[in-house]
C-alpha cells in the first residue's frame, strides 16, 4: 500500500525517502507483534479464537493507536521542512506508518483467525496454531535459564547497564 501511495502522491523516491521502506517495516511491524503476543496469551488462557482476537485488540488497541498517531505526527512534522527531501520523507513515512496501522486493525486480525481456524480443521497442521509465547521457545537453553533464575538475570542486566553508563561518562 505504501509504495502505491508514494507513486501516486510523489511519483518517485529520493535519497531520504527511500529509507521509508526500512522505517515503515521496522516501526509498522511493532503493531502486529503486540497483537500477536496478546492473542497468543489469550489463547493460552483458554479463550476461543474469536474471543482471543477481540480481547487482544481491546488490550492492545489504545496503546498501539497512541503509538501510531504520535509516530505519524512526528514524521508529519518533517512536512514543514524547507528541504524537499525531508518533506518527502515525512510525507512518505507518515503515510506508510498510517497504512501499517490500518493493516494492523483490519487485515492482521482476519488473517490470524483464518489461519488458526484452518489449522484447527487440519490436525496435521495444529503445530502452526498461534500459541502463547514462551521465552525458552525463542532462546533455547538460555531462555530456560532466564525463566528459572529471573532475579539473577535482572541483577546482571541492571549491573551491565549501570557499568556501561559509568564507562560512557
Amino acid at each position: 500500500w505504501s509504495l502505491g501511495i508514494v507513486t501516486w502522491t510523489i511519483g518517485r523516491l529520493n535519497v531520504f525517502s527511500v529509507m521509508f521502506v526500512a522505517i515503515v517495516l521496522g516501526i509498522g511491524i511493532d503493531f502486529g507483534i503486540h497483537l500477536l503476543v496478546r492473542y497468543g496469551e489469550e489463547l493460552g488462557k483458554g479463550s476461543s479464537l474469536t474471543q482471543a482476537i477481540r480481547k487482544a485488540i481491546r488490550a492492545t488497541g489504545d496503546a498501539v493507536t497512541t503509538g501510531a498517531i504520535t509516530t505519524v505526527m512526528a514524521f508529519g512534522a518533517l512536512v514543514a521542512s524547507d528541504y524537499v527531501a525531508f518533506r518527502e520523507l515525512g510525507l512518505v513515512a507518515g503515510l506508510g506508518i498510517g497504512l501499517s496501522f490500518v493493516a494492523f486493525l483490519s487485515v492482521m486480525p482476519a488473517l490470524l483467525l483464518v489461519k488458526d481456524q484452518w489449522n484447527e480443521s487440519h490436525s496435521a497442521l495444529a503445530r502452526f496454531r498461534t500459541r502463547p509465547p514462551v521465552l525458552r521457545d525463542f532462546l533455547g537453553p538460555l531462555g530456560r535459564h532466564i525463566e528459572t533464575h529471573p532475579r539473577r538475570w535482572t541483577v546482571a542486566v541492571v549491573g551491565l547497564t549501570v557499568g556501561s553508563l559509568i564507562l560512557g561518562l
